[in-house]
């Protein structure tokens, strides 16, 4: 099943301008630091076609000994359609769906270990390791969207369509994913539970 679409059609500027924001920048700077408390780094990539934005790496996250882990940040606002505030996953199957294009949940070519999934409005974010989250989709994408009222979204942008698959976070933690959730308002993170 396939949702119909919106009249509204999404430009990067429009998505840019959302996600530049030094608000939203703080608020990714808070939760990573929480995460991850010996950090000494928690760097930023430039938007646009560079290596790490098409390895899907939005930030890289450098720790005291050494190491660095590579991050996909994912930005959740209110539907401009229906107006209401989704708590869910909304896992890209196509990013560019007349071309084929994989999107960022199931992308073979990313090579983040986790992904931060903030949903803005509601004042929370997600961490997910990615590989077992593209895994899982990949697996259950065929069960999740036959489900009754679930099915694929379609996003209009200039130039293409994105395909979308609506997740609860009760199947994502069902098919073996993992995560934790850090809230706002409360600062503090626990791994999640049904």
């Amino acid at each position: 099943m396939i949702a119909p679409m919106g009249d509204h059609v999404y430009t990067f500027a429009e998505c840019d301008a959302k996600v530049s924001a030094d608000e939203l920048e703080e608020g990714w700077q808070f939760f990573y630091r929480h995460q991850w408390p010996a950090a000494v780094e928690i760097k930023k990539m430039p938007l646009g076609a560079t290596k790490e934005q098409y390895e899907g790496v939005d930030r890289i996250v450098r720790l005291r000994d050494g190491s660095t882990i590579l991050v996909e940040d994912k930005n959740r606002f209110k539907n401009e359609i229906t107006g209401l505030v989704y708590d869910d996953l909304l896992a890209e199957i196509f990013s560019n769906a007349e071309a084929g294009r994989v999107g960022w949940t199931v992308d073979p070519i990313k090579k983040t270990d986790w992904v931060g999934y903030a949903i803005w409005p509601l004042r929370k974010a997600y961490l997910i390791q990615a590989a077992p989250l593209r895994e899982a989709v990949l697996k259950n994408e065929k069960a999740w969207s036959a489900r009754k009222g679930k099915g694929y979204r379609l996003t209009k942008n200039v130039g293409f369509t994105a395909k979308n698959l609506p997740v609860s976070w009760k199947d994502v933690w069902a098919s073996g994913v993992t995560f934790g959730v850090f809230y706002f308002d409360k600062p503090h993170y626990r791994a999640f539970e049904f």
